[in-house]
């Protein structure tokens, strides 16, 4: 038996939903709810923006990158012969990883968490990882927080 272990898994698991973790461990994932499809849009409406103007999505400041810049980065890492850990990143320049959230939980509470640290495992050349989240519910001068780690 051979596990693939994604943050989306993981963070199941640590949440103590036993079930959704193995029914997502055979592939049954639950259906989106309309928050859920909201980020979907948001994170491909992003995503095809970077791609398309060489820039930060505009809802994130729209800086522009100073290096070569990946989108929707999979990359897969086995830690032994039956468990291998999985993730996409966002956004990955040279240095940096980047991951977009859209919702009412902040920048700063994401960094408090350890997603992150599943990507270190899988991007060990990541010298930086920032975390961009847009709030939808909130007046827009007040929808964006980002933090670094």
């Amino acid at each position: 038996m051979k596990l693939r272990l994604s943050y989306s898994i993981l963070s199941c698991w640590a949440m103590g939903d036993y079930d959704g973790t193995i029914m997502r461990l055979r592939g049954e994932w639950p259906e989106p709810t309309k928050p859920m499809l909201m980020g979907r849009d948001a994170d491909e409406r992003w995503t095809n923006e970077v791609n398309v103007t060489g820039r930060m999505p505009v809802d994130f400041g729209g800086a522009k990158f100073s290096g070569e810049t990946k989108t929707q980065l999979k990359r897969a890492f086995w830690i032994n012969d039956w468990i291998q850990v999985v993730g996409v990143l966002d956004l990955k320049e040279p240095e940096i990883g980047r991951d977009w959230k859209f919702g009412a939980t902040s920048a700063t509470q994401y960094a408090n968490g350890y997603q992150h640290k599943v990507y270190h495992v899988l991007y060990p050349e990541m010298k930086m990882f920032a975390y961009h989240a847009f709030n939808p519910y909130v007046p827009r001068d007040e929808a964006v927080t980002s933090a670094y780690i």
